[in-house]
């Protein structure tokens, strides 16, 4: 058995060059993880991986248009299984 993890921290930041407030994007911490399982003879691989575990929302950047602003936000969590054999 496997076991991973990876924690991921971004402080506040802004999204253009004279640091508008509207356009800053707030800190934030991400959390990946990961579990795994391999056969005896490693033929096969079962795994279940999770992105941003705790579906932390936020907006990854930002972009004026006009009079309007932009927002992109980031993924949601995201969970897959996995089942992989080597032949």
């Amino acid at each position: 058995v496997r076991l991973g993890a990876s924690v991921d921290y971004n402080d506040k930041f802004y999204n253009d060059a004279a640091n508008t407030p509207i356009q800053a994007a707030r800190a934030r911490t991400l959390v990946d993880a990961l579990i795994a399982y391999d056969s005896e003879n490693r033929d096969w691989t079962l795994s279940l991986e999770g992105k941003n575990i705790l579906n932390h929302h936020y907006y990854s950047t930002s972009l004026p248009v006009l009079t309007t602003l932009v927002v992109y936000p980031n993924e949601p969590r995201i969970v897959t299984a996995r089942f992989k054999y080597n032949f």
